[in-house]
């Protein structure tokens, strides 16, 4: 009953039962964030530098192909727009291409499906009002290579 506020990220199902339960104690305010997948949450007091390399990290290793690439990322309003600046000065950096080559930074997709899952949301992000800010194309060379996303909201 001390506890006046529950902040909850995870699954659908269990946010609904942490809403009944702040309901039925003493109607506690709660923040859910449900359904989505890796949030990074980045504040205004971090070290910039290492959020953005971090953050790189989270998303693009292994293609960000693996069960805990960070999917979204949460940069508070004081420092979102140094934080994109500083993500795309850095993602123009990587080389895109033969994963085999020491040197490349980001290599095909792993399966034509997977690229064409990419290319779909790319679309349905900036028609739901999504602001691309580099990249989100397929690159013209063979294999199923896309171009670094970066999406603004």
């Amino acid at each position: 009953m001390d506890v006046r506020k529950i902040g909850f990220t995870g699954s659908t199902e269990v946010g609904k039962g942490i809403m009944k339960s702040c309901a039925e104690s003493n109607a506690k305010r709660v923040s859910l964030e449900l359904g989505g997948k890796s949030p990074l949450i980045i504040f205004r007091d971090c070290d910039l530098d290492r959020a953005v390399r971090q953050s790189l990290g989270a998303v693009f290793f292994n293609k960000g192909e693996n069960c805990i690439a960070a999917g979204r990322l949460f940069v508070e309003r004081q420092i979102h727009d140094e934080f994109i600046e500083r993500v795309i000065e850095e993602v123009k950096k990587m080389k895109i291409g033969d994963p085999l080559d020491r040197s490349v930074s980001h290599g095909p997709q792993n399966h034509k499906a997977h690229l064409d899952s990419l290319i779909h949301y790319i679309k349905v992000g900036v028609e739901e009002g999504a602001n691309l800010v580099y990249g989100g194309k397929r690159l013209d060379r063979p294999g199923i290579t896309v171009c670094v996303n970066m999406f603004v909201k």
